[in-house]
């Protein structure tokens, strides 16, 4: 005998996945799509007998390969036509974030070049009809999800053979009235599936109160209206009212009704494969039916992309007890934005000709917004795309017990301000873990105990930071750990070697160029921090740390502190002005961090001071020298009174600039790091100077390299 399958019917296609944000387009990869190859995949993934009937194109064949990726090891089972002279249909899944809502379109054009795809691939007729009757006998249920006058064709020889047939109306245009087929289609249908919007049309058009009135013989139909309650009809029990649980969760809905779908037809499928009739169902049965169908649609929304909560359930099968389990008790949950990114990766493909398209666009838009871009800016604005890169690929888990209640933390440069940032987060009182931030010179000269230090070194080649770990040696140090991004440097493989060692390495994709750091700095601050903070890492701080985001950020910052800076030009920009600058507490590895800024880019002198006592005698020095003063005041939730004060009594004086978050704790301190980058950037501008290139004079050279530490 031969098995029994369900036909599946309809588009095969490559959705190239968006996220929109702000204005802010970010393309994540390429994976299937097309509401029947949805479907397919679905039921095949739930262990479903399935073959699947459709085009594909190989005038692009990475189009293509995408398309079928997920069913490639199926393919001699199905009924895929490979058109020579024709593209695989592609279209860009767009989620777009407005309003603190998320919101998903469908596009041919792209939203990077506004290209449109030709010369799609249209079915052969002659092919299908030969292969569809060759293989008819192993068809136990035939769905479609698009119209046309061939795969009508197919439905009637079905039909003549008693099969059922479903239809899916949720992706078909009204333009097919024109020659009857929606009428043709619902007079044939045994099931149907039609959006609220849809039904409402054809109402008006075909003039009939109910589905059943245009075909008597039908068994099932689903109204669905988005997050409305939908409405069911069975035969025998007739229609009912379902509501759609609320979702706070909700990402993406292109694809529900492909998840809905196949839960049906997979139920059908179960039905008859047991000898039982839908008509058969009673009342409840038909609400559970309906409700797994809602459950599957349910959890496709949780996801980016029309079939990536897919991906997920593959990759979490083991945790469900049957696939009931997983329809009714089973929820997602995490940051399913970051896991969607992995999983479209993972199970995707990242077409370069979009990349091209998209790197085109944004390279525009910033030459737009800005003339001229320098190496700094350039770091400044690779910082959206390092910092998600190395906390995904290099983050490790460190059990704080192990460190004893206390960790030194030594670097030098902008390391140091690495360090000062991490002392900052785990200062007391936090109950969890004392640091203590020193530069190598000064651990050497003070520290004597076996306390565990972390050196933070981006090369690993530094001269002072290998004393460090000689005199660590000296201390028998509990723990040694170093941060860095030269695995083959010869400290690495030192601290990897010794007892209580453990290299932490920045998998970075790209090497910064230029003497003053950017964006390796507050890398490897985010990094340390997810390190130590371990399971007190929360999902807001990986969202704001997310690519889009910071490109978002870093792009506004640019503008605004362009005009802030006009400050300093409606003075003399010709001389370098001495700056005044001040913050507290969470601004401190700041205020650090832009003192080595503006004397290791020469662009002025600095005084930095703490916020509260620069009003006891340290601002007589601003008062009595006025000329070419700037003031910069970095400015908290924590500290917005004192602040607004300083800022109404200095800006009196000279001109006053305040950069300000709303950010609490560890964001806010991330936030006045990219505020004070943006600044110094702008400075750069101002005195024609690019900051990561300060020139070094001929006498200071060697200063460096000194070796006398240990």
């Amino acid at each position: 005998m031969v098995s029994k399958e369900i036909f599946i019917t309809g588009l095969i296609t490559t959705d190239h996945i968006v996220i929109e944000n702000g204005g802010y387009k970010s393309y994540l990869g390429s994976i299937g799509g097309g509401s029947a190859a949805n479907v397919y995949f679905t039921l095949k993934t739930f262990n479903t007998p399935a073959k699947l009937i459709g085009a594909v194109g190989e005038k692009k064949p990475y189009l293509s390969k995408v398309a079928i990726k997920d069913f490639i090891n199926d393919l001699d089972e199905n009924i895929i036509y490979h058109s020579k002279n024709s593209e695989t249909r592609e279209y860009y899944h767009i989620i777009e974030r407005k309003n603190g809502t998320w919101r998903h379109k469908f596009s041919s054009a792209s939203p990077f070049s506004n290209s449109k795809q030709s010369f799609s691939v249209q079915l052969r007729k002659s092919y299908f009809f030969k292969k569809f009757n060759d293989s008819i006998m192993s068809c136990a249920i035939f769905y479609l999800d698009r119209l046309s006058k061939g795969l009508l064709e197919l439905a009637e020889i079905a039909k003549k053979r008693q099969i059922p047939i479903i239809f899916d109306f949720g992706t078909i245009s009204t333009r097919y009235l024109k020659t009857n087929l929606i009428l043709k289609a619902i007079k044939m249908a045994n099931i149907i599936q039609i959006p609220k919007n849809i039904h409402e049309f054809l109402r008006s058009q075909l003039e009939f109160k109910k589905l059943q009135d245009i075909n008597p013989n039908i068994d099932i139909w689903v109204l669905t209206d988005g997050s409305n309650p939908l409405k069911a009809y069975h035969s025998k029990i007739g229609e009912i009212v379902m509501d759609i649980p609320h979702l706070d969760n909700t990402i993406d809905s292109g694809g529900a009704g492909d998840a809905f779908m196949a839960i049906m037809i997979r139920q059908i499928y179960f039905l008859r494969k047991d000898n039982k009739k839908i008509i058969d169902m009673d009342r409840g049965q038909f609400e559970v039916f309906i409700k797994n169908c809602i459950e599957n649609a349910k959890k496709a929304c949780m996801f980016i992309g029309s079939r990536t909560y897919l991906y997920e359930y593959i990759e979490s099968r083991n945790k469900f007890r049957s696939l009931n389990d997983y329809f009714s008790n089973y929820e997602y949950n995490g940051n399913n934005i970051e896991k969607s990114k992995a999983l479209i990766e993972n199970y995707g493909k990242r077409i370069q000709e979009i990349n091209d398209s998209m790197n085109q666009r944004i390279n525009k838009e910033n030459l737009k917004l800005k003339k001229g871009l320098n190496q700094f800016e350039s770091n400044l604005l690779n910082i959206s795309k390092f910092i998600p890169y190395v906390l995904e690929k290099t983050v490790e888990s460190l059990n704080i017990k192990d460190l004893g209640g206390s960790l030194i933390l030594i670097g030098s440069g902008a390391s140091f301000s690495v360090a000062k940032a991490i002392q900052q987060i785990f200062s007391p009182p936090n109950n969890v873990l004392s640091t203590y931030s020193f530069t190598p010179y000064q651990y050497i000269l003070k520290i004597n105990e076996n306390y565990p230090i972390c050196i933070i070194s981006y090369s690993g080649t530094n001269n002072d930071v290998k004393s460090c770990f000689k005199k660590a040696k000296l201390n028998k140090s509990k723990k040694i750990y170093l941060l860095t991004s030269n695995r083959d440097s010869v400290l690495s493989k030192q601290v990897e070697k010794h007892t209580g060692g453990k290299v932490f390495y920045i998998n970075t994709y790209k090497s910064e160029k230029g003497f003053v750091g950017v964006y390796s700095m507050i890398g490897n601050i985010c990094v340390l921090a997810k390190i130590l903070l371990s399971n007190n890492w929360k999902s807001e701080y990986s969202e704001y740390l997310s690519e889009k985001n910071l490109h978002k950020l870093i792009n506004s910052y640019i503008v605004k502190m362009s005009k802030k800076i006009q400050l300093i030009k409606n003075k003399n920009p010709s001389i370098k002005n001495h700056i005044v600058a001040l913050g507290t507490n969470w601004a401190e590895p700041v205020l650090y961090d832009l003192e080595s800024k503006i004397v290791e880019s020469n662009l002025g002198t600095i005084e930095i001071s703490e916020l509260k006592n620069f009003t006891h005698g340290r601002y007589v020095n601003l008062y009595k020298n006025p000329e070419n003063r700037l003031v910069l005041i970095f400015k908290t939730p924590e500290t917005e009174n004192l602040t607004d004060f300083l800022t109404e009594k200095l800006s009196k004086i000279a001109p006053t600039i305040v950069l300000e978050t709303k950010k609490e704790s560890f964001l806010g301190m991330i936030d006045l790091f990219i505020q004070m980058l943006v600044f110094i950037n702008e400075l750069g501008k101002i005195y024609h100077q690019d900051p990561s290139k300060p020139g070094f004079p001929e006498a200071a050279k060697g200063l460096y390299n000194w070796n006398g530490l240990l």
